[in-house]
């Protein structure tokens, strides 16, 4: 008699659920980004508030990430998973009940502390349920669930981000009715994954690279690759870059884009997400068969220069009128679309030592966890005491005209600004990565050979 889980006979059953999970759990990750526009007015806060929401989910993360890698060592992977879950529906919880600011930043920490136990159990989980043929098909089923959970937060989060029913703000009640669909997912997820077998790919998935982050052994051995640094320094480059743009939906919503306009440009993006990704892989697989390392390298290098030069179109041509509209669209769809060509983690995977993809990707991604909690704080606060964004008060309707196309250029210079600077940064590393004639594969034992 086959087992509940046996893997020939009931693949499919837990694996659609991995994937219902992440889904749920994505849709805190933009959910609040359509209400930054009602708890600016109603919280009486600015940009440098609001980019502290999303940056505390990060390094809450990060902080989880780093101090409770061990847990994966005493408890299975689904009963992480759970709890993780648990404590996501809490921070979402406290959430629909803020009525504060600094209730809404506890909320977030504990959010970003839940996140940070889900995300490595699901993928886990999704490696030790597939067969190995299908290992890359799973992971990117994966990972295209996790964008359709970003997708619907985006969405809800404008449905429901004005007016009220039966007194009470819409956002609240939905928000406290995703805090409940989280935590009856956790019991569903200890009912239906808990008769797992023992997890085969914890370690070599992070959960020991996390506890062993900070050894200095490990920070040495990859100090010594210069590539390995300089791929660092462009994913922190790129991450300064689009940390800025969770202030995007404000910048519309400021500009006065109607809710069915908001909608088209969330399909948009969408789309182009799912796009990117598809061709994006194969493009990049087949440049690095005709030329290893350095086919994805070009292939990044004009990727970042095209996404930085497009950007800079999308603000100046972010307008709801009927002229500046579709070009709007068709711009967003193409930098969506090559914005997913960027993958420094592809071409780490191509030169680092197996025995060290543990402790690099551990550190990749700490490094994008502490850049996205960096990016929107700094973007906050070049829009405020930089280029003289103002909190707008009980002022007349002339005076809240004036303010709010004040305020529209000091968050388009702010985002200017930080895809300036990141592009460039980014840029200029690969241009140097792609000039020195050092082979990024015999630089030492930490790379292949």
């Amino acid at each position: 008699m086959a087992s509940k889980f046996d893997l020939s006979s009931k693949f499919v059953r837990p694996t659609f659920l991995i994937k219902i999970v992440a889904v749920i759990v994505h849709i805190n990750f933009t959910l609040i980004l359509p209400l930054f526009y009602t708890w600016q007015n109603a919280f009486s806060i600015g940009p440098k508030e609001l980019g502290l929401l999303p940056a505390t989910i990060a390094l809450s993360e990060a902080f989880v990430n780093v101090m409770f890698g061990k847990l994966a060592t005493h408890y299975s992977i689904p009963h992480i998973a759970a709890f993780g879950l648990m404590l996501l529906s809490i921070g979402t919880f406290a959430t629909s009940l803020s009525t504060h600011y600094f209730q809404l930043l506890l909320s977030c920490m504990l959010q970003g502390f839940g996140l940070a136990l889900i995300m490595p159990a699901l993928i886990n989980i999704t490696i030790d349920l597939a067969a190995k043929e299908r290992v890359g098909r799973e992971i990117s089923q994966l990972n295209i669930s996790c964008e359709l959970g970003l997708f619907v937060g985006i969405m809800c989060g404008t449905i429901f981000s004005l007016g009220t029913l039966y007194s009470i703000e819409k956002w609240r009640i939905f928000v406290f009715s995703l805090a409940c669909v989280q935590l009856l997912t956790s019991f569903y997820v200890l009912r239906y994954l808990r008769g797992l077998p023992a997890t085969k790919s914890s370690k070599k998935m992070g959960w020991d690279g996390f506890v062993d982050l900070f050894s200095l052994s490990t920070i040495k051995s990859i100090v010594k690759s210069p590539t390995l640094t300089l791929l660092f320094g462009a994913e922190a480059s790129l991450f300064l870059a689009i940390g800025g743009s969770v202030f995007l939906i404000l910048l519309g919503q400021m500009i006065g884009f109607s809710v069915v306009q908001m909608f088209v440009l969330y399909i948009f993006s969408f789309a182009s997400v799912v796009i990117g990704l598809t061709v994006g892989g194969r493009i990049s697989d087949h440049l690095a068969a005709k030329k290893p390392f350095y086919g994805r390298l070009d292939f990044s290098l004009c990727s970042i220069i095209l996404c930085t030069i497009m950007f800079y179109i999308l603000l100046v041509e972010v307008a709801p009128d009927k002229k500046s509209y579709p070009i709007f669209l068709g711009i967003l769809l193409l930098f969506g679309i090559v914005s997913r060509f960027l993958n420094n983690s592809a071409m780490v995977s191509e030169i680092v030592d197996p025995a060290q993809k543990t402790h690099v990707f551990a550190l990749f991604r700490l490094i994008q966890l502490v850049m996205l909690n960096i990016s929107p704080a700094l973007c906050g606060w070049l829009s405020e005491s930089i280029f003289g964004f103002q909190i707008i008060g009980n002022v007349t309707s002339e005076e809240r005209a004036l303010l709010t196309e004040s305020n529209i250029y000091a968050l388009r210079a702010s985002l200017k600004t930080l895809a300036l600077l990141g592009g460039s940064g980014c840029v200029l590393i690969y241009l140097w990565l792609r000039f020195t004639k050092r082979s990024p594969f015999s630089q030492n034992n930490n790379v292949k050979s």
